[in-house]
């Protein structure tokens, strides 16, 4: 069953890298590369990152395409 936590970040638009850690299975660096390599989508706001939904669905469609799937 899912937690109310989990809902919640279902329904975000904006995600913590946390989130994104979580949804991708990626360790916190991994994702902070990734950031960093503008692989991933993202928006700063302040010393805050966040990820826009899209911006992880789109990197999942990236890769999918690069493995010819």
């Amino acid at each position: 069953m899912p937690t109310k936590e989990s809902q919640e970040s279902e329904a975000a638009l904006l995600l913590s890298v946390r989130e994104v850690c979580r949804l991708l299975h990626r360790s916190r660096a991994r994702v902070y590369e990734m950031v960093r390599m503008r692989e991933l989508g993202h928006i700063r706001d302040g010393r805050s990152i966040l990820v826009p939904r899209e911006a992880v669905t789109e990197w999942i469609r990236k890769k999918r395409r690069q493995a010819g799937c």
